[in-house]
């Protein structure tokens, strides 16, 4: 394959050889399965505490870079656990902060999706099955069936840019636990129409906008979030 120039990745091979070969429709043809979508049950949870996501992200405030990992409800969005790590976190760091998360909603989700990276491996399973979580690795190079968490990254980072502070991680962790708190009980999310994180959770309806107009009426008003083309800077 060098020889005659082809430049492939150790990945690609691996995956193109275990697709699944099916029997060619005839003689001298060979066809190879499309890939299965993600599951909708996975995708999509009906419920909160079902689906959970956990990811980390790298990002950088002046000279200093931190690892910020995070867990988040699929259903709700809601942002369960997030930590500051001055270096790379490792497969305890992650079983600890999956841990922190449990305990703060009382119970753990039905499944746990992550990405392949090197804390996500046997360990990492082994130790989410003892606390009741079956853990599912998202395709190479897939998002979808991870971009919860992944949205949720891009709009902390956005966040991030406009925040000022010493950086140290403990004051990054502090600054970590205010947004976890601002995101879940204030930030309306566009995927809720009008509802944060916890109302949707929670099963919550937003309280309407009560107004006086001539003295008489008293219109309610609820507040909704539209965006152009699917683009959520576009309102």
């Amino acid at each position: 394959m060098v020889r005659a120039g082809i430049q492939i990745s150790r990945a690609s091979v691996r995956r193109i050889l275990e697709e699944e070969l099916i029997e060619p429709e005839r003689k001298g043809s060979l066809r190879y399965s499309k890939p299965k979508p993600s599951p909708d049950h996975l995708a999509n949870p009906a419920a909160p505490n079902l689906v959970w996501h956990t990811d980390i992200t790298e990002i950088r405030v002046l000279w200093k870079k931190f690892e910020i990992a995070a867990v988040l409800d699929g259903y709700s969005r809601k942002l369960l656990a997030i930590k500051a790590f001055a270096r790379r976190p490792t497969t305890n760091d992650m079983n600890l902060l999956i841990k922190e998360a449990i305990r703060r909603e009382g119970q753990a989700a039905r499944f746990l999706i992550s990405d392949r990276g090197s804390q996500f491996r046997r360990r990492f399973t082994e130790a989410c099955a003892s606390d009741g979580l079956k853990h599912v690795k998202s395709k190479v190079r897939s998002w979808k069936i991870n971009a919860n968490i992944e949205r949720f990254f891009h709009t902390m980072k956005i966040w991030m840019r406009t925040t000022w502070m010493v950086p140290t991680q403990p004051r990054m962790q502090k600054r970590l636990e205010q947004y976890r708190t601002w995101y879940n009980q204030h930030r309306v999310l566009g995927a809720h129409h009008a509802h944060t994180p916890e109302d949707k959770s929670e099963g919550r309806e937003p309280k309407p906008i009560l107004y006086t107009a001539r003295g008489s009426i008293e219109p309610q008003i609820f507040a909704t979030r539209q965006s152009a083309r699917g683009d959520p800077k576009l309102f």
